[in-house]
């Protein structure tokens, strides 16, 4: 009698967790921030705009981690600037402002009970002495419950050979979409290799590849992307996974898209729609 009423108390002790961490995360948001870092007498001008989480948003949860981890990969990108636009200043005959500039689109989905914020950097510079600027992107995905930035790995069964499926799936769409492309560039640039799929998010409809210029096409066809379905990716995925649950009930990752941007890629979820100040 008395395990039993234990075992009852336990699972109501869980099931209120559950939703007391539903309520946390219920109103996640994010705004958008606004940094100038010039410099006249070394001639650089620096504008990034990037997310932040207000700690009001939702109380006990680690708002100030995602928040550093932001500030660090910037911290990072105007550091590497700098060393450049220091190194390049001889070079240049006539030495002209260093530029950089940083935006964002970013996704939030909230899978389970797990709340993942999706964050791809846009990074564009030019160092004096540059015959052409610069075009870059950098992914960061991160999970609120565990306070930790995902790695790729952590989505997929350890059981399974997943690159490989994942590369198959782009190197297929790529084709269909890039008909005059050299097939051997986007067969390189879509090698099951880590390299090639540093940039991943997660979207309310999918695991999203970005392929920077030049990696998957001429660099004259830009960035190309591909978004695989999360159903797609049911037999793969780890069962401890964010986005498990994704693959089983896809509505549940996209009826609470609660922050813009990816709007090329994003589908209407619900009676959401996005903020197109963040894409």
């Amino acid at each position: 009698m008395l395990k039993n009423i234990f075992l009852l108390i336990s699972a109501l002790f869980i099931s209120l967790a559950g939703i007391a961490f539903a309520d946390d995360f219920a109103n996640i948001s994010l705004i958008s921030a606004k940094k100038y870092l010039g410099n006249a007498k070394q001639k650089l001008n620096i504008e990034i705009l990037y997310p932040y989480l207000p700690n009001e948003s939702f109380d006990n949860n680690p708002t100030n981690t995602f928040n550093d981890v932001i500030e660090d990969a910037l911290q990072q990108e105007v550091t590497s600037f700098k060393e450049m636009a220091k190194e390049n200043k001889g070079e240049a005959r006539r030495p002209t402002a260093n530029a950089l500039n940083i935006d964002y689109n970013s996704a939030i989905i909230k899978p389970s009970h797990h709340a993942v914020i999706s964050v791809r950097f846009n990074i564009e510079g030019y160092v004096s002495g540059m015959a052409h600027p610069y075009h870059y992107h950098q992914a960061l995905n991160y999970d609120l419950e565990n306070a930790k930035t995902l790695a790729l790995d952590d989505l997929f069964s350890n059981q399974t050979n997943y690159l490989q499926v994942i590369s198959q799936y782009c190197q297929d769409e790529l084709n269909k979409k890039l008909v005059s492309v050299d097939r051997t560039m986007i067969q390189t640039g879509t090698a099951p290799k880590s390299d090639n799929y540093k940039n991943w998010n997660l979207l309310p409809n999918g695991l999203l590849i970005t392929f920077d210029a030049a990696q998957v096409a001429p660099s004259v066809y830009g960035t190309q992307t591909v978004l695989i379905p999360y159903q797609f990716l049911k037999p793969l995925v780890s069962k401890e996974a964010p986005i498990a649950s994704c693959t089983i009930h896809p509505r549940k990752c996209r009826s609470d898209l609660l922050s813009g941007g990816f709007l090329e890629s994003a589908i209407e979820t619900g009676h959401r729609g996005f903020d197109p100040r963040l894409s």
